[in-house]
């Protein structure tokens, strides 16, 4: 049998899309947690010490750094690199 290098990067990628999925939509989800925040904010210390309940290190911070882009893309979240912080864009969603 022979693997093929594409081979591991769909896996990986498919691994990391169902851990950034994780990250989205697990219970709770940033946007969860954000929701219930009276201010709407939350700093990045909170997610990353959930992830790193379930990951290592180097694949909790690549899975966050993940679910950041998609949550900015989709506009679920804003986040802030030079605070580190996470919070709603809109507060009435």
């Amino acid at each position: 049998m022979r693997i093929d290098r594409n081979d591991i990067r769909v896996h990986s990628y498919s691994l990391a899309n169902s851990l950034c999925e994780r990250a989205l939509v697990s219970d709770p989800t940033i946007r969860q947690v954000l929701n219930e925040r009276e201010d709407h904010a939350a700093p990045r210390a909170r997610f990353e010490f959930e992830l790193e309940n379930h990951l290592n290190a180097s694949d909790a911070e690549k899975t966050l750094r993940t679910a950041i882009g998609w949550g900015r893309y989709a506009e679920l979240f804003a986040y802030d690199d030079a605070t580190r912080g996470f919070r709603l864009v809109d507060a009435a969603h």
